[in-house]
């Protein structure tokens, strides 16, 4: 068992052991009365700082517009909206570190059935919808998190729908199920640091093809770990004059230590590269679809070595549909290895075989 899926295993276990005991604290903006005192509160952080480990904040339909933190002394708290129509904008000022919401140092805390919405008027404070950082440990489930770009969607490298762990902020572990994340600036997801961990089940990441920027639909560096299943993750393409630039459906980024990806069941489509790992060691990708890339379906870079590729179907990419420049030991003269492939151009020739 990977130590993603033993997050979601902890998180469930959790929230079995406090449902009986939570206490609900209410948030509806619409109530004459509310305050910060309760027992209606106005706003959602207001809900939150009130809460305890363990309690449920449950959010009425409204629009509301803030930041919200769940720092420490939150461990067990579920944030849930209350039926449809419960949003979370971002307010017009940022304050660092630029998240609509975030979770930090706290564990096993859910958040569910929200949109969670941008945008911003510029770049300079924009970073993600939610955030994961501080050692934090979240589930985000059956959420809608779109729009997090400036207005109008611009180049600078920020705005992803979900951050989890960033370099100063430390580590964070997400689980991040039934969820739509779209019209982001730079990224779907970004898991970065050694130590974070994301398990993606059942989520649909969908860019925006653009002259402005190259987007990833998922990307994981800097020595962290992210599992995606059962997903779908498309139309994350470049389409400005720079011919050596792609974007990237998942973007597996080793520089300067190895990030690891563990897909199973996904589908890309319609990305630059669908799956690109680039200096990448230890990696599987397994029973993986790639179509209608625009560069090549799956593409290995001279840096990966040690990765599993199988039951990966490529089709109508590229061409290629599938590329390895590595040199090594493993198959067809890669440093990886790759069988069971169904795919019609590969470099080397066999991948396909």
């Amino acid at each position: 068992m990977t130590s993603a899926t033993l997050v979601v295993a902890a998180l469930h276990i959790s929230m079995a052991g406090t449902a009986s005991a939570a206490t609900t604290l209410v948030v509806d903006k619409t109530v004459v009365g509310c305050s910060a005192a309760g027992p209606t509160y106005c706003t959602i952080q207001q809900g939150v700082d009130a809460a305890g480990p363990g309690n449920i904040v449950l959010v009425e339909p409204g629009t509301y517009t803030e930041q919200v933190t769940i720092g420490p002394g939150k461990d067990g708290l579920k944030l849930k909206a209350d039926g449809a129509g419960v949003i979370i904008a971002a307010p017009t000022t940022m304050v660092p570190p630029g998240s609509i919401v975030r979770v930090t140092t706290s564990r096993l805390v859910r958040i569910r059935g929200f949109t969670i919405t941008g945008p911003v008027p510029g770049c300079a404070d924009l970073v993600s919808g939610v955030r994961v950082d501080g050692g934090g440990k979240a589930l985000v489930t059956d959420d809608h998190i779109t729009a997090i770009r400036a207005e109008p969607l611009a180049g600078c490298q920020a705005g992803h729908g979900v951050i989890v762990g960033r370099v100063g902020d430390s580590s964070g572990d997400a689980v991040i199920t039934d969820t739509i994340i779209d019209d982001y600036q730079k990224g779907g997801v970004l898991v970065d640091l050694a130590g974070s961990h994301a398990f993606l089940r059942r989520v649909q990441i969908t860019g925006t093809p653009t002259p402005l920027i190259a987007q990833n639909g998922v990307q994981v560096a800097r020595g962290a770990l992210a599992e995606i299943r059962n997903s779908t993750i498309s139309s994350n393409r470049y389409t400005g004059p720079d011919t050596t630039t792609d974007a990237s459906g998942v973007l597996v980024f080793g520089v300067p230590s190895a990030g690891r990806v563990y897909m199973l069941d996904d589908t890309t489509t319609a990305n630059d590269i669908n799956v690109w790992l680039f200096g990448a060691v230890g990696s599987k990708i397994v029973r993986v679809t790639s179509t209608g890339a625009t560069t090549a379906g799956i593409a290995v870079d001279d840096t990966s070595s040690g990765n599993i590729l199988k039951f990966i179907t490529a089709t109508g990419n590229g061409p290629p549909d599938i590329e390895d420049d590595s040199v090594g030991a493993g198959s067809f003269g890669t440093a990886n290895t790759w069988k069971y492939n169904t795919c019609g151009v590969s470099i080397p020739a066999g991948i396909c075989a």
